[in-house]
């Protein structure tokens, strides 16, 4: 394992966060789950973002009569 730098710093973090765990490779192991569980949470809330955002737009538009009938005109099927 790469235990040099930036990573090495990130590993002594998680074992003063973390006495319990004992080894770095355990350690590793603990950052990548921690970090995948915020990567998922941040998605999700992006994701809910977006439909709340989407919803609030929905039905703002507002389209003359005879709109959609005549772009359907433009496009032969």
């Amino acid at each position: 394992m790469l235990d040099t730098g930036e990573v090495a710093r990130q590993l002594d973090a998680a074992a003063a966060a973390w006495p319990e765990i004992t080894t770095r490779q355990q350690l590793a192991r603990r950052l990548m789950a921690a970090g995948a569980e915020v990567a998922q949470a941040e998605r999700a809330d992006l994701i809910a973002r977006r439909r709340a955002a989407l919803d609030q737009a929905a039905g703002l538009a507002e389209y003359p009569p005879g709109y959609l009938a005549a772009l359907r005109q433009e496009w032969p099927e």
